[in-house]
């Protein structure tokens, strides 16, 4: 019967709602056993808001209920605790995940190995110089989250952790870890990446899980040859280094994603073919001329953006490609083999200097998002019509003085944005882009709209800001659009 007169007092004192914490506040004066509760409670909203509360309301009571006692048993320290982490939370053994992040808890207590169902343990930005080692003893915890303190050094003990799958150690002071990270088998990622003097020992190769590892901002000028002893990996982040050559990384057959933005490739090695299970690859940033060559035609997705691209020739051999990024870099036109390119659903090419594009663009009939902005179009190919699955087609800042009849065949296109060229005419045939949502023809020449627009029933927003269209034309146009947000200079 006690333990049953217990639960519902708990029940009572962790409700959501103002009377039942009442009734648990009575209880407790009646029944001096439930005052080790309270005082729980209090010492709970002392510690973690930094406050010295005598007394006990209700109050204190939900907002101890909402950070401590939420349904996710997470608790997140929202203050800086001047005195560190209460030793009370050692009693909050539901607690599932613990979240600190920019807030100097110096230390941990002891108590809080007290947690035997913690999963989850995030310190991040709090300034840490060591580990603590009670964090050590925390050995049912499967993700540890250290990322932007000051650590040093990682200790031996580390290797208790022996449920560990996720440990993000980037952005500290390390110059090497233990070899007993070793005995972490069951770890499936690993990021210790913007630690620049890092020296990684031979035991990572130990990790026979290891599917995703970071060394981004590392200023390596060569790949470790641990990293090409990792065999599982499928996620491996080099960004941000200063490698002008890969070949350790062709080594890696189960690869999927590859990120080597930022560093020194002008080109890719010839073994770089045979990672016939990359699907993503970043080379944003790299000094690269020409077209990489030696790119597994199965390649689903290519960012190439900021590069220094002259020339594209070469990717049509990537037929099962979803997704180019060219944007930035000084490309004056686009290859004819684009059309190769059947499976592609999204092309970025902004900031170049294209100013025509190839006939063989209407091919691409999975397209549905075509970015072409900043750049020097003056037309566009009377075969962009054949894009039935385009969406949102985006020409800001280009030159065009006018847009072909063909494109009132783009039926699925939803978002049309023309802003800051030279169109002084609209053709009547865009009263056919039923699908159309979003049209944007700012800063143009326009002084007239075709009637036919009042067909596009879906379009919700027109901005015409920019053009001499006098206040009637206008008017006239919120009219035929009576369910559009019309913005113009009228």
């Amino acid at each position: 019967m006690e333990k049953a007169y217990e639960e519902k007092f708990l029940a009572l004192l962790r409700a959501t709602d103002e009377a039942n914490i009442i009734l648990a506040l009575e209880m407790a004066k009646k029944i001096p056993f439930f005052q080790a509760y309270l005082d729980d409670y209090l010492a709970l909203y002392n510690g973690l808001c930094n406050k010295q509360a005598k007394t006990l309301t209700v109050k204190i009571v939900r907002w101890v209920n909402q950070v401590c006692y939420n349904k996710d048993n997470t608790l997140e320290v929202f203050y800086t605790l001047e005195r560190g982490l209460p030793a009370v939370v050692g009693k909050l053994t539901h607690l599932g995940k613990i979240i600190t992040k920019g807030h100097n808890i110096g230390t941990l207590p002891p108590e809080i190995n007290q947690l035997t169902s913690l999963k989850q343990l995030i310190i991040t930005e709090n300034g840490l110089t060591s580990l603590p080692k009670v964090i050590t003893q925390l050995t049912t915890l499967v993700l540890l989250d250290l990322r932007k303190n000051a650590l040093k050094a990682i200790p031996a003990s580390i290797k208790e952790l022996s449920d560990l799958r996720f440990l993000f150690l980037e952005d500290n002071q390390l110059t090497t870890l233990p070899k007993e990270i070793g005995q972490l088998v069951k770890l499936h990622s690993l990021a210790v990446g913007k630690n620049p003097a890092l020296i990684l020992p031979e035991a990572i190769t130990q990790l026979s899980q290891l599917v995703s590892f970071s060394l981004r901002g590392n200023r390596l000028s060569r790949v470790p040859e641990v990293v090409g002893k990792l065999s599982k990996l499928h996620y491996l982040n080099l960004s941000d280094n200063c490698l002008s050559s890969i070949e350790v990384v062709t080594n890696l057959s189960n690869l999927g994603v590859l990120l080597l933005g930022n560093n020194q490739l002008s080109t890719l090695p010839e073994g770089f073919r045979s990672l016939v299970q990359l699907k993503t690859l970043w080379l944003s940033g790299n000094p690269m001329v020409y077209f990489p060559p030696h790119i597994a035609s199965t390649l689903q997705q290519l960012h190439l953006d900021h590069c220094q691209l002259e020339s594209l020739v070469g990717v049509g051999r990537l037929t099962q490609l979803t997704l180019l990024n060219v944007n930035s870099n000084n490309l004056v036109k686009l290859p004819t083999e684009l059309n190769q390119l059947v499976q592609l659903q999204k092309l970025e090419s902004n900031h170049n200097q294209l100013a025509v594009l190839p006939e063989t663009l209407g091919n691409l009939e999975q397209l549905k998002q075509l970015h072409l902005n900043d750049n020097r179009l003056s037309t566009l190919p009377i075969t962009i019509g054949a894009l039935s699955a385009l969406q949102e087609l985006l020409l800001h800042r280009n030159q065009l003085t006018a847009i072909p009849a063909s494109m009132g065949k783009l039926t699925s296109l939803q978002k049309l944005g023309l802003g800051k060229n030279k169109l002084t005419v609209f053709p009547s045939e865009i009263g056919q882009l039923t699908a159309l949502e979003h049209l944007d023809v700012s800063d143009n020449q326009l002084t007239q709209l075709p009637e036919t627009i009042c067909q596009l029933s879906k379009l919700r927003f027109l901005l015409l800001k920019g053009n001499p269209i006098n206040s009637e034309v206008i008017k006239k146009i919120k009219a035929w659009l009576p369910h559009c947000q019309v913005i113009a200079d009228n």
